[in-house]
């Protein structure tokens, strides 16, 4: 059987086609013509109350914060932080903060779209930082500068808007509001979900125009997700661990940990292998590799 192409789970086709992102962004120096013009609407004034808590928040995590970037600093070396440029309100550009988790070529490696656990550019103890989102408490500056608020669509980079994002209708509605440090949408959806799927979560956000005491009940309830998915993925990680000890590990045993959907099927079209098509049903599958019965 010939596989002439597929769909990863992020929506991504193989083989790609070819983008002319990265050729206008070299023929056109002006990014701002790159960004298609959303509806003048007044701008919101930044909550002086939340840059308050911003404030007192950087402020008591700062002890936290030095830990942290001491540790990138002994690990993987200067710099300790990444500045990084992203489309925040109205599509006006800002400079974003973060404890640095990737490799220094990172960013140019996945210019125009999002880091995949497959390109192993975490540094050491990089995926316990991501999971864990306390590489992003630098950003409570951005806050505090009234780029950012607490609750929010996520900032995204120019490179990867234009790619994946520019031709989703109603994606530009995230401009209407400022980014925030805790995404609606990044707290209720896996990793590697659809930028499509994303936006109708954060837009519905948006459309609520939610209560000062809604958004304190997220901003809440995020580090109680970001605790269980640490937790189930230390069991994981333990469980893994156990068996690749008590198990006899050959060279086609997959690395990374699978899922196993409990109604799932795999169509087949037609090919070589199967010149009528075929149906399989889905045994497992992670980011390397799928079985099926």
């Amino acid at each position: 059987m010939t596989i002439t192409g597929f769909i990863d789970l992020q929506g991504n086709a193989w083989p790609p086609a070819r983008s002319g992102v990265q050729e206008a962004l070299r023929r056109r120096s002006d990014r701002e013509m790159l960004l298609p013009a959303i509806e003048p609407r007044a701008v919101p004034a930044p909550n002086l109350a939340e840059r308050g808590a911003a404030l007192v928040l950087l402020v008591l995590s700062a002890p936290l914060i030095a830990v942290l970037a001491m540790a990138v600093l002994l690990l993987d070396g200067w710099p300790v932080f990444y500045r990084g440029e992203r489309l925040g309100l109205r599509k006006k550009c800002f400079t974003l903060y973060k404890i640095r988790s990737l490799r220094r070529e990172a960013e140019r490696k996945a210019a125009d779209r999002s880091i995949d656990r497959r390109d192993g550019l975490e540094i050491p103890g990089g995926r316990w930082l991501r999971d864990s989102r306390l590489d992003e408490l630098p950003q409570l500056w951005n806050i505090v500068r009234g780029e950012m608020s607490f609750i929010g669509p996520r900032p995204e980079r120019l490179q990867v808007y234009l790619a994946q994002c520019c031709s989703i209708t109603t994606y530009d509605r995230r401009f209407r509001v400022r980014p925030g440090l805790i995404g609606p949408s990044q707290l209720f959806t896996p990793h590697g979900t659809h930028k499509r799927i994303r936006a109708w979560i954060d837009n519905a956000w948006i459309r609520r125009r939610s209560r000062w005491w809604e958004n304190a009940g997220l901003t809440l309830y995020a580090p109680l997700v970001m605790t269980r998915r640490l937790a189930a993925r230390a069991l994981e990680f333990l469980g893994d661990d156990l068996s690749r000890r008590f198990q006899c590990r050959s060279p086609q045993q997959r690395s990374v940990r699978r899922a196993r959907p409990s109604a799932a099927v795999i169509v087949f079209s037609p090919g070589k292998a199967f010149p009528g098509g075929a149906v399989a049903r889905l045994v497992d599958i992670n980011d390397e590799a799928f079985r099926v019965h």
